[in-house]
């Protein structure tokens, strides 16, 4: 794919997550439904491999999700939670996530809800307390249930914190400094910003 292509490819499969309409998905990015559709054609054929499940009606016009081969392509790891009245003097929305509350940046409608945890936006410390103040919104306890080589240098770090299960991605040093192995305890530190909330279309209790 030549260089951007993949990126809008991205930007449009992340519009079909969060919105559950191609059409929707394409104004969340400026582009018209029409060539917005034609492009996900376009990458499908080029990966020989369908991204978007496309299906008539729907709830508040929402008609199309993401298959496992296009949450792959955009890494998610996702979890069902139910968000809470938006905290306009912090400018966040609380998310119960089981029995903790995750902040995600912005406003977020109340009801059930789908989170995206980023792998790469997860960072681990072994320290109790950060220094000072920090803009971090989300920091919690969690446990290592497993480390696996990924690509080059990275490693896929598994997590527990309760009932939450997760994932780091982090570099070889990182591993090696913060003497991680099964078992490990450490702190995950996850910016607001970097978590994104998606209204979840069938009402199903939270996992």
């Amino acid at each position: 794919m030549r260089f951007g292509f993949e990126d809008r490819t991205r930007e449009l499969l992340r519009g079909v997550w969060r919105h559950g309409s191609i059409s929707a998905a394409a104004s969340a990015v400026g582009m018209d439904a029409a060539n917005a559709a034609r492009h996900l054609r376009t990458a499908e054929r080029r990966l020989a491999t369908a991204l978007v499940a496309r299906h008539r009606g729907g709830r508040g016009a929402a008609n199309a999700r993401l298959t496992p081969q296009g949450r792959r392509m955009l890494e998610l790891d996702s979890r069902r939670g139910v968000a809470l009245l938006y905290l306009a003097k912090d400018g966040v929305t609380p998310v119960r996530l089981g029995g903790r509350l995750v902040f995600v940046a912005g406003r977020v409608a109340p009801g059930p809800v789908e989170l995206q945890i980023r792998p790469d936006s997860v960072a681990l410390d072994r320290q109790g307390r950060p220094h000072g103040t920090t803009s971090v919104r989300n920091r919690f306890a969690a446990r290592v249930d497993r480390i696996e080589p990924a690509s080059e240098g990275v490693f896929h770090v598994g997590l527990s914190a309760g009932s939450l299960a997760f994932e780091s991605w982090i570099v070889r040093g990182a591993v090696r400094d913060l003497r991680l192995r099964r078992g490990s305890r450490v702190f995950a530190t996850i910016k607001a910003v970097s978590l994104v909330a998606a209204a979840r279309i069938d009402r199903s209790p939270p996992a």
